[in-house]
Parts: C-alpha cells; sequence; structure tokens
C-alpha cells in the first residue's frame, strides 16, 4: 500500500492527503468524503486532497462518476489511491430523452448497442453500425452508391403517405433526417468511429416524450467524450482499406446463346435475317459496367483531460477522418471529410456542467448514372462497345434506314461516361448543453440545451451535346443540357427542463418539466439550359420556413426497487397547420421487477427480470411529420409536395381540374375547384348561382402554404377538408 498520509492535527482533528489516480494518471475532480457527513472536498489539478475529519477511526469514501467507490479508515488511507472503472455502472445507465434511466427502472422498450459491440469493418454510414443490434430494427442498404443512406425501420412502417423515418437524436439535438442534395444519407455527418453507443426507443411509452415526430422510434446517438480521469493526451490512430465487387451477375443470354436461341425459335429464313443483324462481339455489359472499387479511410482521435482552476476541470475530445470511396457502378465516387470537437468542462465542484459539441463533414459526390444497370441487362450482347461510326465512337442502334432509333435502349457505358453528376455538400451539427445542480439543493437540475443544424450544397449534372442521351430526350432533341443546383437548410433548436430526483425511503421520485422551440428554414434553387443556345428548360425555386414549439413532462416512480410507473406527456404545436395547430401526446407505463421480490431476489441465475406494459393515448389534436403536404408555386403550375414526392400537380395556367388534387386528394363537402387568374389560384364554388371567384389562393413562385391532411381549410365562405385517401 505504501506510506499513509495521515497526520494528526493540532486542534484534536485527523489530517487525510494523499493522491488519487487510474490507469491513466491523476484524476481531477473526485470527491473525498468523511461517511455520515458533509465534510469533503474534491481533488485539485494534480489528483491531490487534504481533509480533516473527526477522528483516526472516521471512515473516509473516496468516489467519481464512472468509478467505483472505495472506503477507508482515515487512519488507513494509502497516500495513493487507484480508481478503478464500474463497468457496472456505465451498464446499468441508459440515456433516454431529455435524461438517463437505470436499465432496472425502465418502463418502456428500450435497447442500448455500445460501441464495443458495433460492427465492425470497412462501415461508411453509421446506420450499418445498427445493422443487426437491436431486435425489431431493420436496416436496409441503399441503392449501393457510396455514401447511399440505408432506411431505418423500428417495428416496422406505420404510414402509407408520410415518412417512416425514427427521429434522431445526436448529443441531445434533434435532428433532421431529411437528405441534401451531395448527402443522401442523413447520418453522413457522423464519422462512424465517433459514435460511443446507439439508444433505440421502440414503443410509445418510451417515444412519447418526442411527441409527434417520435412515432417511428427515436434513435439516440452519444458520440464519444473526453478522458474522465488521465490528464495526459490519449491518441488514437486507424486506417482501413476494402476492396468491393459484384458478386453475383444476373444471368442473361450472351452472344452465343442469343445465335443459338434464333435459330432454335425461328424459320430458317426469319433466322438468317435476324442474324445477319446481330454484331460480330461477345460483350458481356454488366462487366463493362461495374468494377472493383477501392476504399479508404483514415481516423484520428485525440482526448484528454486538463485541470482549469480548483474544483473545475475539463475532458475533451477533438477527431477528424477522411473516406474515399469509389462505386461498384464505374463513375460513381464519395469523397468526405469530417471533424469532430468535445469540450466537456465540469465547474463550482461538478454543480455545472457544460456539453460543447461540434461536428462537421464535407462530402463530395460523384454519381453514376444507374440507369446504365437495366440498359446492361437489355443490350445486344453482340455489339460491341465502341463504334467509330457511333455516336461520340459509341455504338449506336439504328433503324432500317440508317437513323438513330430513339426507342433503343442506349448504350450502357455511354450512359455512364456521357453524363456529369456531382455535388458537394457541408453540414455543421453543433450544440451547448448547461445543465447546473442547485447550489444547496442537488436533487434540482435545470437543463439548457441550445443547438443548430446548418447545411449548404451544391451540384451540376450536364450531358454533352450530340450525345445519345440527349437525342434520346425529346426536350433537348441534341442540344445537350446544363443544371446548377443548390440548397441549405438551417435549423435553430432551444430546449430546456428542470428535472427533480429525489428519495424517501422506499419511494424514488423523478420529475421532470420542459419547454422545446425549433425554427425550421431552407431554400432550394434549380436552373436547367441547353447547352446549345442557353435557353431556359426550367427553373425552379424553393423555399419553407416553419416553427415547432413544444411543452413536455415525466414522472417516473418506483417504490422499493419493484414496482414502476412512468407518465409521459407532450404538447405539439406547428406553424405548418392552418388550424388546430396544437396536439397532445400523452402515455402511461407500468413495469414490475420481479426480480427484486422475495422469492427470486437470491436467484443467481437471472440478472433481470421485468414486466411491463405501457400505452399511448391516440393524439388530441393536430400530427405532425415532415411530410405534411403543402401547396406551392413551380413556374405556372400549382403543386401539391407529399411525402417523399415532388409534387402532384393539381393545377394549371391554361386548365381547371375539377377535382382537387386528381387520385392524391379530393374535396369533401363542397362542389369547388381551382382557377388560375392574372398570377392568382382563386377557389370557385360551383354551387354558386353566380359562379363567380369567392377568394384567393394567394401564393407566389417560392412561397408554400401548408395544409394537414383531414383539417379543414377555409378561404372566405368556402370551408373544405382536405383528405389523402390511405391507399
Amino acid at each position: 500500500m505504501g506510506t499513509f498520509s495521515t497526520l494528526a492535527s493540532a486542534k484534536g482533528g485527523y489530517q487525510v492527503k494523499g493522491v488519487i489516480e487510474d490507469s491513466m494518471g491523476p484524476v481531477i475532480g473526485a470527491t473525498v468524503i468523511e461517511q455520515g457527513t458533509t465534510n469533503g472536498t474534491s481533488t485539485g489539478l494534480d489528483g491531490d486532497f487534504v481533509l480533516t475529519v473527526s477522528s483516526p477511526d472516521a471512515i473516509v469514501e473516496i468516489s467519481c462518476i464512472g468509478y467505483s467507490t472505495q472506503t477507508y479508515k482515515a487512519s488507513a488511507v494509502p497516500a495513493k489511491v487507484t480508481l478503478e472503472e464500474d463497468a457496472e455502472f456505465l451498464d446499468d445507465v441508459v440515456v433516454i430523452g431529455y435524461g438517463t434511466v437505470k436499465k432496472t427502472d425502465m418502463t418502456g422498450s428500450i435497447s442500448t448497442v455500445k460501441s464495443d459491440e458495433l460492427n465492425k469493418g470497412a462501415i461508411s454510414s453509421p446506420a450499418d453500425l445498427l445493422r443487426g443490434k437491436s431486435a425489431g430494427v431493420v436496416v436496409t442498404s441503399g441503392s449501393g452508391q457510396p455514401g447511399s443512406g440505408a432506411t431505418i425501420r423500428i417495428r416496422g412502417g406505420s404510414s402509407l403517405s408520410a415518412t417512416n423515418d425514427p427521429l434522431v437524436v445526436i448529443d441531445g439535438l434533434p435532428v433532421s433526417n431529411e437528405g441534401i442534395s451531395g448527402m443522401s444519407d442523413p447520418l453522413s455527418s457522423i464519422n462512424p468511429s465517433d459514435i460511443e453507443s446507439f439508444t433505440v426507443l421502440k414503443d410509445a411509452s418510451a417515444t412519447a416524450i418526442y411527441g409527434s415526430r417520435a412515432s417511428n422510434g427515436v434513435i439516440v446517438i452519444t458520440t464519444k467524450k473526453g478522458a474522465k480521469g488521465a490528464t495526459r493526451p490519449q491518441v488514437t490512430m486507424d486506417y482501413q482499406t476494402s476492396l468491393s465487387h459484384v458478386s453475383k451477375l444476373v444471368d442473361v443470354m450472351d452472344a452465343s446463346e442469343i445465335r443459338k436461341a434464333i435459330s432454335s425459335y425461328l424459320s430458317e429464313s426469319q433466322a438468317a435475317s435476324a442474324l445477319a443483324a446481330l454484331g460480330n462481339a461477345d460483350t458481356n455489359w454488366q462487366k463493362e459496367i461495374y468494377q472493383l472499387a477501392w476504399a479508404n479511410e483514415y481516423n484520428v482521435s485525440v482526448r484528454g483531460r486538463v485541470g482549469l482552476w480548483e474544483g473545475a476541470y475539463m475532458p475533451w475530445r477533438v477527431s477528424g477522418g477522411i473516406l474515399s470511396q469509389e462505386g461498384t457502378l464505374k463513375t460513381g465516387m464519395m469523397n468526405r471529410s469530417t471533424a469532430s470537437v468535445n469540450l466537456t468542462p465540469t465547474l463550482f465542484n461538478d454543480h455545472l456542467t457544460i456539453n460543447l459539441n461540434g461536428k462537421f463533414v464535407n462530402q463530395g459526390n460523384r454519381y453514376a448514372n444507374t440507369g446504365a444497370i437495366g440498359a446492361a441487362l437489355r443490350y445486344d450482347p453482340t455489339k460491341p462497345v465502341y463504334d467509330a461510326n457511333g455516336i461520340h465512337r459509341y455504338t449506336t442502334w439504328r433503324d432500317t434506314d440508317g437513323n438513330y432509333n430513339t426507342m433503343a435502349t442506349q448504350n450502357p457505358v455511354a450512359l455512364l461516361y456521357e453524363k456529369q453528376d456531382s455535388a458537394d455538400a457541408n453540414r455543421f451539427i453543433g450544440n451547448a448543453q448547461f445543465d447546473y445542480k442547485i447550489h444547496g439543493f442537488e436533487d434540482l437540475r435545470l437543463n439548457l440545451n441550445l443547438g443548430l443544424d446548418f447545411a449548404k450544397s451544391s451540384g451540376y449534372s450536364t450531358t454533352p451535346i450530340g450525345s445519345e442521351q440527349s437525342i434520346w430526350s425529346t426536350s433537348q432533341s441534341g442540344s445537350g443540357y446544363y443544371t446548377d443546383y443548390g440548397y441549405m437548410r438551417r435549423d435553430q433548436t432551444l430546449e430546456f427542463y428542470a428535472a427533480y430526483s429525489h428519495d424517501w425511503a422506499k419511494h424514488h421520485f423523478d420529475l421532470m418539466g420542459g419547454y422545446s422551440w425549433q425554427h425550421f428554414w431552407n431554400s432550394s434553387n434549380s436552373l436547367t439550359t441547353k447547352l446549345t443556345d442557353n435557353s431556359v428548360l426550367s427553373d425552379n425555386v424553393g423555399k419553407t420556413e416553419y416553427f415547432l414549439v413544444s411543452f413536455f413532462g415525466r414522472l417516473n416512480y418506483s417504490f422499493g426497487n419493484r414496482y414502476l410507473i412512468t407518465a409521459t406527456v407532450r404538447r405539439d404545436g406547428t406553424s405548418r397547420f392552418q388550424n388546430h395547430k396544437w396536439g397532445l401526446f400523452p402515455s402511461v407505463a407500468l413495469g414490475w421487477n420481479i426480480k427484486n421480490e422475495s422469492f427470486l431476489k437470491d436467484n443467481d441465475a437471472l440478472s433481470t427480470t421485468m414486466v411491463r406494459e405501457g400505452v399511448m393515448a391516440a393524439a388530441i389534436g393536430a400530427t405532425y411529420r415532415s411530410g405534411i403536404p403543402q401547396l406551392f408555386l413551380v413556374n405556372d403550375s400549382l403543386h401539391l409536395r407529399l411525402a417523399g414526392t415532388n409534387g402532384a400537380i393539381i393545377g394549371r395556367r391554361n386548365g381547371i381540374y375539377s377535382q382537387f388534387l386528381a387520385s392524391y386528394s379530393y374535396i369533401s363537402g363542397t362542389h369547388a375547384q381551382l382557377h388560375y387568374n392574372q398570377n392568382t389560384w382563386l377557389i370557385e364554388d360551383k354551387n354558386s348561382s353566380n359562379g363567380t371567384y369567392v377568394n384567393n389562393v394567394r401564393l407566389t413562385v417560392g412561397e408554400t402554404m401548408p395544409i394537414n391532411n383531414g383539417d379543414l381549410v377555409q378561404f372566405a365562405n368556402i370551408e373544405f377538408r382536405v383528405e389523402i385517401p390511405q391507399r
């Protein structure tokens, strides 16, 4: 043990001093207290402490979050105390919405996957880390292009017309799961190597605290933080390289099999004519469009902990990563650079904890033309890839008169190399979270969270003049085209909650209530012109802005660590609705920890045995999802945008749609139709005796008008209900 660091005090007390460390070095901010009293102190910048206790027989308790507590007789405290990580404590606590909970106190269906349990190997998307690791969570790969987003479903889908994607919360900040141009995977802003754990909230009780947006479940991502006790920096570096290929091609006829089939199924004269039209090559078109794809990834992180002043310290972590990934479909490529910073200063003797997070990603994509895949399955294998007399020296179909056959399948290789589709995207996700335990009333915590999710992207798509793709296009007729597009999104978040936790004998109460404010804004533009004369083919501009305000609360109660109840309520209000802007989302869940009953308490064969039952009341009022339909104007057409679509045209300048939204929706209860007159959309009541316009729907290019499925929309004396059929 070494020399005891205890000295008799001249005033009759007993002085204890020493140094506390872990396997990495001194531990700053550990608590040293005389058991049964409020007499205590914290370790300094070098892990040292001095404490005067009542007597040599007093019990000294040494503790620090994440470490096993140690106790000593005052006269036996060693000069150097080494703390060990409390693995049971770390596994016992689960991150949930607006707080944490012990696993034994959970009443909802929640699963946690730690970093050491996540999938290993060549991982480009955080979603791949979760594949097969949590019951009821299905992760489906995207298109296979580098950086393509995976689809995550928690206990299946719940909607036919709106999104089925779960809500994603990163370090306490709810973020948008909508992809942006140049970054189709909304999770790609996080380097997979920065993730500490996934917590999946599955049922109504667990997700109700996030309200309507959590109807498809919630994925809470916690990223890695600074070192808990070490003062020396810890550096981690890794490099991975991988090789991908298409393991199995579609079984189609080769050149010899096509010739044999023609000879077998056609008459001799027909076969002779058909065989004469075939080429002399033997081309495997699938092998012409696919390639061995290399991926290289570099990651480096540095973490540590610094002392600020007495009673204050700051764990920190910075990391960076570079990923370069080729696509198995030729011309496909993704380059991604990420950077992450986490600072967690703790002040006022662990009363104020500040969590500062910043994550930045730059992603560049070259998108391969996926139309080449279908073309490769249909194209004649007797034709070569290149032909000196073809378009741009690629083999091209012609009719009997020698003209281009624009109804024929296009050359798969030309589809890849004669279309340039590239995009570059930047995204920053950051938040500052302040958690304060009230001095003198430590059971009460106040938490303020300020967050920003900012994304900006730009890109272009083009095909050259006279290319096969341009000639086959009726709008271009060989002119070639150039599309330039841009997108910007800014989501701002302010959340505040107060949490009170206290134990009375066998009773445990945990009460939390808070407020959330979110502002969502985005704009987009796209301009397509012909290369021959710069005439405009399309020019679209869009802008959306809305707010989401919420009040929420939760009560957790347990008796004797056996009987549990959780009551949750959230009230959401959104500016996306014209009427009935507010919705209420209550839930109640009960739990019985059978393992803590007397007849099972000593049974070591069971670690935890829990019976849970939860229910979420049907939403009272408006329901909100990111897929709310919106009216918007594109050039001279009025559109309705549904979730996951670019919008359905419901009216044109020179047309009248007597049925509102055609097959997508209808007006019930009235006979109204939309008209366009003098740059304004008008609603006409067909039952009106004079048939005149009664009110305007005023929309200009770039503006949107949100409407609610099943809600009443009123224009002057016409009131109608918009209904989107479930089909």
